[in-house]
């Protein structure tokens, strides 16, 4: 019989598709694991229960593998073949854009060509900054970030930061609302709350942009660095120069 940290591990890396992945996550996993055990063997807690008290902490390992999965590349093994044979198909295709046809920026969509998100209530407008990686997505904020008050009853302040979204695999997609939001003052892994959403508003090849959205708290400072953070630590954080003051809650 499995012992509890290994039952948990293995239900975990049945959502994850990576080979690779799946060996890094036991491996994290089981020392994350040990160590909150340790913590409350020296407690006074008995081992057994200890070691139980600490997968349940975890969570729903099924939920928890969901969401690593997209944050290890997963490529099946006829995949390369595919896409060089599309790489090809596409550089034909552009050569052909190129000599023939209507001008190059009718041809393809740039971010400036995609619909702006519906207009909310402004309360201030600042200037972002952060960049990091979180597993194979880097994320870097670009433009000016605001403070929005939605227009819907019981609405909480929201502070939107525009972001560009890379990762090395073209076939991947961003990482959607996956991702993980505790505020900068707060970094144990008790603190992850999944208020933060990214709305994607333009793509490219390797590249997704669009807006981050914190919902803040009701005591929340707009002031306060903001941080994204994932599992095995990794984090960005993003800090906001409010610069415009336009309204109050």
């Amino acid at each position: 019989m499995l012992n509890p940290f290994s039952r948990y591990c293995e239900q975990v890396c049945r959502l994850i598709r990576s080979k690779d992945g799946r060996a890094a996550v036991t491996e994290e996993l089981t020392a994350h694991l040990e160590d909150h055990a340790a913590a409350l063997e020296d407690r006074g807690v008995p081992p057994d229960v200890a070691r139980e008290r600490a997968v349940q902490a975890m969570g729903d390992p099924y939920a928890l593998g969901a969401a690593l999965d997209r944050l290890y590349p997963y490529c099946p093994r006829r995949l390369p073949i595919l896409f060089t044979a599309l790489a090809l198909l596409f550089l034909l295709l552009g050569a052909f854009l190129l000599s023939h046809g209507f001008p190059l920026e009718e041809r393809f969509l740039f971010p400036g060509d995609y619909p702006s998100p519906p207009e909310e209530p402004v309360l201030s407008t600042g200037t972002a900054r952060g960049t990091g990686r979180l597993g194979i997505y880097t994320i870097r904020a670009e433009g000016s970030a605001s403070l929005v008050l939605p227009d819907y009853e019981d609405a909480r302040r929201e502070v939107h930061i525009p972001v560009t979204i890379s990762h090395p695999q073209f076939w991947l997609e961003h990482p959607g609302d996956g991702l993980e939001y505790a505020n900068a003052t707060e970094l144990s892994p008790s603190s992850y709350r999944l208020n933060v959403r990214f709305s994607p508003q333009w793509s490219r090849l390797l590249t997704t942009g669009g807006e981050l959205i914190f919902s803040l708290e009701e005591d929340a400072s707009p002031t306060a660095p903001l941080s994204l953070r994932a599992w095995n630590g990794e984090q960005v954080t993003f800090t906001v120069t409010w610069d415009k003051e336009v309204g109050a809650k």
